[in-house]
């Protein structure tokens, strides 16, 4: 009988033990899927219609991407080899959903490794999953160079670099095995050739082995082959920096030690939870306590009720005499040593409370180790039982509000990006995908009345196809004659004018014109007179095309058609008929009907 109920606990903890992982993975999945639902940001912009400049220009993938490699050798002066994936994984990612999918599978991977590594550090499976919990309060989406929301993946990449590295180096401590240390160097190797910032990474090396050896020397000895490697690294950068050609500012160093100090000290504070939300620099922080709480959705409250559980259980279980002195020394090495670099640049010197640099996904990790090492803290000085747990509930309490707090505020940030970024490229990329430019000729000249990065013509050859003269002017405002002229040198089969706008995924326009034959374009008078039109529009509610020739009066131009042109899709496309002879292309607008 006594074996049963044995076999009926070893059953129960192990599918205990499912449940809290399929939990972890649950909490972290929600937390993350702000990025499944943002558009393409900061780099991955440009990077992301790289195909179509190579196939512009006709040139292979390698070709393609040892020219990049070498410009930035020979102009910037950085040698970063191994980041070149880059522009192989945006042709296998050559979807939005493939690529977000991805960069959220990358960041799950990061945070059960790095658990892993805690695990295998501390032989205690609660503090591992402490740390994977925690990082779902401490993520945060910025409005900056964010490397969840963008970077391709780049610090998620070194993170998972430097924690093999770690994993492998411990199990070298421990076992003396040669290959342990290989697979350890090669790893840290991989991170030097990846991102600058890991020059200093040796430094947590270092500290894994004051962990298990109290002698200095010999921890030197055991390290020193890491600190050799960072120092090839570094001879080989300042070579190429003296002899680069046109480092740009964002690279600049600027060594003035107080300015560098409030800059790495914003960069470590950024890593704090809920940092963004409280500094809020983009001013999209919600503080009332009404709208947090309208504003909870299912997958929220989901989430939070998950959350909850899993952290209570682990608090409740954690070991009291932690935390140990390495784990504190590690995790605040982390939120430190990522930064050292990055903090010298001239431009992230400027940063404000609140913003952080790519390094700060890797200063998350070392977080969620000092947070780990202080709730630990704080547990041991209950003088009780009672008093112990009525302390988890609260700290439970207060993580999981912060994970509610943290979900919608990166849900805001989300959608403000997405307003800029998303919603108008995906309306322009769906209508040259539908076939907007079908009958544009090859080599006409198009004017695209917008300032967006991706208003070019490799982003329009990649999705329709065509080689076009493409001016992106900023508005239609800004065209000055010696634009026109040095369009015109070169022989032009056309000239079409195109603009857009999209308030949604599923709202939004794109017009096309045809510039008549006569039709000039001056500074003084920015008319663009059109004798073809083409929309691509929403068809969610009857529309009208209107003029607003600039008197206050609207012109009925044509009622768009409400029947669907595009099979299985939310948009119409139609050719408008024109019946004025000079139509002003700037005036036009559509209206919902009334």
């Amino acid at each position: 009988m006594h074996k049963y109920y044995d076999w009926l606990r070893g059953v129960a903890t192990r599918y205990s033990d499912y449940l809290v992982g399929f939990g972890l993975l649950l909490v972290l999945w929600i937390a993350l899927l702000p990025i499944l639902s943002s558009g393409y940001f900061g780099d991955d912009v440009v990077n992301s219609y790289t195909k179509g400049i190579r196939l512009f220009d006709g040139v292979t993938l390698y070709d393609f991407t040892y020219h990049y490699f070498m410009s930035w050798i020979t102009s910037q002066g950085r040698f970063f080899p191994l980041v070149w994936y880059v522009y192989w994984l945006f042709e296998v990612c050559d979807t939005l959903f493939i690529y977000k999918l991805f960069s959220v599978i990358s960041v799950l991977i990061c945070c059960f490794t790095f658990g892993y590594f805690v695990f295998k550090l501390t032989r205690d499976k609660n503090l591992g999953i402490f740390v994977v919990i925690s990082l779902a309060v401490i993520f945060q989406c910025r409005i900056y160079h964010d490397p969840l929301l963008s970077f391709q993946y780049l610090l998620q990449v070194v993170l998972l670099e430097i924690t093999l590295s770690l994993i492998f180096f411990l199990i070298y401590l421990e076992s003396s095995r040669w290959i342990s240390l290989i697979l350890s160097l090669f790893f840290y190797l991989c991170a030097l050739l990846t991102y600058e910032i890991s020059y200093a990474f040796f430094l947590f090396h270092f500290i894994l082995a004051l962990g298990y050896k109290n002698n200095f020397r010999e921890n030197v000895r055991v390290t020193s082959p890491y600190f050799l490697l960072s120092l090839m690294a570094i001879v080989v950068s300042m070579y190429l920096r003296s002899k680069a050609t046109a480092i740009d500012p964002t690279y600049q160093i600027n060594f003035h030690i107080l300015v560098y100090l409030k800059t790495l000290g914003t960069q470590i504070v950024s890593s704090l939870p809920l940092i963004y939300y409280i500094a809020n620099p983009s001013h999209i922080s919600v503080y009332n306590p009404v709208l947090i709480v309208k504003k909870i959705d299912a997958s929220g409250l989901i989430g939070a009720t998950v959350f909850f559980v899993i952290f209570y259980r682990i608090v409740n279980n954690l070991k009291t005499g932690f935390p140990s002195r390495i784990m504190v020394t590690l995790g605040l090495a982390l939120m430190v040593v990522p930064g050292l670099m990055t903090s010298l640049s001239v431009k992230h010197q400027k940063m404000h409370l609140g913003l952080g640099y790519l390094p700060v996904f890797l200063q998350y990790f070392g977080t969620a180790l000092v947070l780990l090492s202080f709730v630990s803290w704080a547990l041991t000085k209950t003088k009780n039982d009672i008093s112990r747990e009525r302390l988890s509930l609260a700290l439970t309490g207060l993580f999981s509000v912060a994970y509610l707090i943290n979900l919608q505020n990166n849900w805001s940030v989300v959608s403000a990006v997405n307003t800029q970024y998303l919603f108008p490229r995906q309306v322009l990329e769906q209508a040259l995908q539908n076939g907007l430019l079908l009958d544009v000729p090859q080599h006409s000249t198009l004017f695209i009345e917008s300032a967006n990065v991706w208003g070019n013509k490799y982003f329009v050859y990649q999705y329709s196809s065509k080689k076009l003269n493409v001016i992106n002017a900023g508005s239609v405002d800004a065209y000055r004659t010696e634009t026109i002229d040095k369009a015109s040198k070169h022989k032009v089969v056309g000239k079409y004018i195109l603009k857009y706008h999209a308030k949604s995924l599923h709202n939004g326009y794109v017009m096309l014109g045809r510039y008549k034959n006569d039709s000039k374009i001056y500074a003084t008078t920015p008319a663009a007179y059109i004798d073809s039109l083409k929309v691509y529009f929403d068809s969610q509610s009857p529309k009208y095309l209107l003029a607003a020739p600039g008197n206050g009066t609207k012109v009925f131009i044509s009622k768009l058609p409400t029947s669907q042109s595009i099979h299985n899709s939310d948009f119409n496309m139609a050719e408008v008929p024109l019946i004025k002879q000079r139509l002003n292309f700037n005036t036009l607008n559509i209206y919902n009907c009334n």
